[in-house]
């Protein structure tokens, strides 16, 4: 049942002729602007925060899963550095015992 402007100026009217305009005024404007259906209740919010709380559920298991994806291409690019590491040392190590051989040979067989 939608009340009606008419409505509520007649109740307005009942209320000034019971305890005067200004009491009449107070109780209006402490009354919602529209029906009482349209007015949220206990289970409206708890339904409400309910849906809310599912929602961020859903968006930290997102967040969780976006995270997991990181880290994964963390320990991804990590292996790919360590394997360069070691491809660059394995080469360092070998030009290192080239040349030191080189030297070696050359203080040996060096024409005097």
């Amino acid at each position: 049942m939608t009340v009606t402007e008419e409505a509520r100026y007649h109740r307005l009217q009942q209320l000034d002729d019971s305890v005067g305009e200004k009491g009449a005024n107070t109780m209006m404007e402490l009354l919602p602007p529209v029906g009482w259906a349209d007015v949220a209740t206990k289970r409206d919010l708890d339904q409400q925060s309910e849906r809310l709380g599912l929602m961020v559920r859903a968006e930290i298991s997102g967040v969780h899963a976006e995270i997991a994806g990181v880290r994964a291409e963390i320990a991804g690019v990590r292996g790919d550095f360590q394997n360069s590491l070691r491809r660059m040392q394995t080469v360092l190590l070998s030009a290192v015992v080239s040349v030191a051989g080189v030297v070696i040979a050359m203080a040996i067989y060096r024409p005097n």
